[in-house]
């Protein structure tokens, strides 16, 4: 018979009746499901955990690859932005002078997204989405306006619903439901372009 040192050394069964081995102290065998356990395993797994609070706060995240792909989403949301901003005063101001024109809300905002849109087009062709560029510029151009096209009756819809539905005829509520309308489309619209327009292929 063996001693229990001799055992000891060769290895044998822990407590839970899980295999354990010299060198690994205590921390190999089988689990309480009745699976191999090794620490490895663990620790990789522990490493590959991404969560939501990683991306909340940059500097928990241990991963170069996905600290880079994380700003590089950041500077993609700025420029976005940036090229937003100029396309909204552009929108705005186009939709104003044509009321003071004396256009109906609908056809002024139809003329002022038409302008907003081609000022948004070469923005984020040539700097938002530059590297997402495709080789299919017809299909990109297409696609980019079909996208327009909804985030126009979206906003149409809001102004349609307040002034004509509503009756709430002011200058300045068509404004405000027009704001309303450009944040969602404007939503809308970088998923859209994200997915289905500037998809890099």
């Amino acid at each position: 018979m063996m001693t229990d040192v001799e055992q000891a050394g060769r290895g044998g069964f822990d407590e839970r009746g899980g295999s354990e081995f010299p060198g690994q102290g205590g921390h190999g065998g089988f689990d309480e499901r009745g699976g191999l356990e090794f620490p490895e395993q663990a620790d990789h797994a522990e490493q590959a955990e991404f969560g939501l609070t990683d991306l909340l706060h940059p500097g928990q995240l241990r991963d170069p690859a996905q600290r880079a792909r994380l700003w590089k989403r950041v500077g993609e949301l700025l420029r976005f932005g940036a090229v937003g901003g100029v396309a909204f005063v552009v929108n705005f101001g186009v939709f104003n002078l044509a009321r003071a024109l004396g256009l109906s809300p609908l056809w002024a905002n139809v003329v002022a997204v038409v302008v907003a849109t081609l000022v948004s087009w070469l923005g984020n062709r040539f700097w938002t989405f530059s590297e997402r560029k495709t080789q299919a510029p017809r299909r990109e151009v297409i696609g980019f306006f079909v996208v327009n096209i909804v985030g126009l009756l979206i906003e149409n819809a809001m102004l349609g619903i307040t002034h004509y539905g509503l009756g709430f005829t002011a200058l300045w509520m068509d404004n405000l439901s027009k704001f309303v309308g450009t944040g969602i489309g404007t939503i809308f619209r970088y998923v859209a372009y994200r997915r289905w327009v500037f998809t890099g292929s």
